[in-house]
């Protein structure tokens, strides 16, 4: 028997490729740093290091917004000893790399999809972020005209899941790169069909995690055709 679900399904780095756009521009921000401050630039690592914590703490005040990460690097600028006119270079660096960015579906995406819609489940984009930057993406990928539903949050957590769920928890599937922003708040409100994309490139809230507390069952993937195996597990096709 077919068993229709409601399908909560990450955008960056689930549906589309969000992480090398990132790469892309500390890259470019790097080599700015090299230009400006020659052999007195630290060493690359450490460089990223300062923009990862700074970056942790203003996520940790703004949320995922928009400006997060152009400031996390005019404050690494700060930091390693460039001078203000080169805090406020280093942001519109930094902030110029959603300009242009050619966002694609992932492999398998426009599959998983349709697999989902096809038995009459409800598909629902739940992302957070910028709305504006979100619905670039979500609009540029084709996205839009596929949801049944978009949710865009500043940032995910167990409270905020919980206030959206209209239904009894396992009416839900949850599908995620995330295990502290879509796993973890997908376990604590009750659903069970959740469905972990392992990223090749996992983000800095992720690497100190190594698996989800308690009993609850989940299943990973590697790569979205593995992940809708497991959708079609779920909904019995």
């Amino acid at each position: 028997m077919r068993n229709p679900k409601i399908f909560f399904v990450d955008l960056d780095d689930t549906l589309i490729d969000t992480s090398i756009c990132y790469i892309k521009a500390d890259m470019e921000c790097l080599k700015y740093i090299y230009r400006k401050l020659g052999c007195a630039s630290p060493p690359v690592e450490h460089i990223l290091n300062i923009r990862k914590t700074h970056q942790k703490h203003l996520v940790k005040k703004c949320g995922f917004h928009k400006d997060v990460f152009p400031k996390a690097w005019s404050f690494t600028m700060s930091e390693i000893g460039g001078d203000g006119a080169s805090w406020l270079e280093i942001e519109k660096i930094a902030n110029g790399f959603h300009q242009g960015v050619n966002y694609k579906l992932k492999s398998g995406a426009t599959e998983l999809i349709r697999i989902i819609r096809n038995i009459g489940s409800i598909f629902v984009i739940y992302t957070m972020g910028s709305v504006e930057i979100q619905m670039k993406k979500i609009i540029h990928t084709g996205l839009e005209k596929l949801a049944h539903d978009i949710v865009i949050v500043p940032m995910k957590s167990n409270e905020i899941l919980r206030n959206i769920l209209l239904k009894p928890a396992e009416e839900y599937v949850v599908i995620g790169d995330s295990l502290k922003y879509d796993i973890h708040p997908a376990v604590e409100v009750g659903i069970h069909n959740i469905i972990h994309l392992k990223n090749p490139y996992p983000c800095f809230h992720d690497i100190e995690i190594q698996e989800i507390p308690g009993r609850h069952i989940y299943s990973q993937s590697l790569n979205l055709e593995g992940v809708s195996d497991n959708v079609r597990r779920i909904l019995n096709v």
